[in-house]
């Protein structure tokens, strides 16, 4: 496929940002993109999204504006407690052209998840239902979208530091002290 003389399509799927840490109670954000459309717009999408539940678990999706939202498109999530999300979503527009130039990147999705244990989670994309590695991407049209480049992403839980482990024990051990050193200046 090509956009024209000397320019060639590079359609991928990508995780942004492709790598974060985050502190143990807070959460990550995770977009779902498909950058550089090669003058494609986008119609339709199914993929299969694996994480590490023993790390992070789903604790929000919403999906992008491109394929027109909730009431102009078929949307389905079905999350799987082993670290898998099947996200996918088919537009009912017949012109997307008002939503997407197909040039910029589209952005279909984005995750959120809650840490669950210190730890790396890789994030990728695997086969959807009808055995497409790196899931389906489809035109305004339902036709299948050749993606060039499927990327992978992680995510990384930082545990809370010793030091303010044994920072809070110290001062939890010397409070019963401090209770009594208060009563006897007050006699």
């Amino acid at each position: 496929f090509s956009l024209g003389p000397g320019r060639a399509a590079a359609i991928s799927l990508n995780f942004l940002p492709v790598n974060q840490a985050i502190d143990f109670g807070e959460q990550a954000s995770v977009d779902v993109v498909v950058a550089d459309p090669g003058g494609n717009l986008i119609g339709a999408f199914d993929f299969f999204v694996n994480y590490d539940p023993a790390v992070i678990s789903l604790s929000g999706l919403t999906f992008g504006t491109a394929l027109g939202g909730p009431a102009d498109s078929l949307q389905d999530v079905v999350e799987d407690p082993t670290g898998q999300v099947n996200v996918a979503e088919l537009s009912l527009l017949a012109d997307l052209s008002g939503l997407q130039d197909g040039i910029s990147d589209v952005l279909l999705f984005s995750m959120t998840f809650t840490p669950v244990d210190a730890g790396t989670s890789a994030l990728t994309f695997s086969e959807n239902i009808l055995g497409i590695a790196g899931g389906f991407l489809g035109d305004a049209a339902g036709l299948p979208i050749e993606l060039d480049s499927v990327g992978n992403g992680s995510i990384t839980v930082v545990p809370v530091p010793g030091s303010i482990w044994l920072l809070g024990s110290a001062l939890a051990a010397l409070a019963p002290f401090w209770a009594r050193r208060g009563r006897k200046l007050v006699r």
